[in-house]
């Protein structure tokens, strides 16, 4: 993880979504990770005011029954929740990431696009159960 700059600012003001585990988020903040989701939700609001458009940080590696990924943007907090699933696999996050993207190509909102992603990673997930 590269540790945060200006030059991140100018590129995040051009993109439409940020999307981080809260370790990455932390290394770009330089602080420590959040441990619980009031932390969270802090740093995804220093990174909106970074310059991010919107902040998915993603709650895949938490513990609890639930994985829960935060969505916020100038709309608002979105919880974005799936039950936790034991199965573990390498990519997750650049499967979410291009399922979003894949989602908004085809003019989906941010927020169904987030949310249809997430259930993909959850059906792939579920295939390693």
């Amino acid at each position: 993880m590269l540790p945060y700059s200006r030059t991140a600012d100018a590129s995040w003001a051009s993109s439409l979504l940020a999307t981080s585990r809260p370790p990455e988020a932390a290394a770009l903040l330089q602080c420590a990770a959040a441990g619980g989701e009031a932390q969270a939700l802090e740093q995804a609001q220093q990174l909106l005011a970074r310059g991010a458009r919107a902040v998915l940080l993603k709650g895949g590696h938490a513990g609890g029954r639930e994985s829960v990924d935060l969505l916020l943007s100038p709309r608002g907090l979105e919880r974005l929740s799936a039950p936790r699933l034991a199965a573990t696999l390498r990519g997750t996050g650049c499967a979410l990431a291009s399922a979003i993207a894949a989602h908004l190509a085809q003019r989906v909102p941010l927020s169904l696009a987030c949310t249809r992603a997430k259930a993909y990673v959850g059906a792939l997930l579920q295939q390693r159960c």
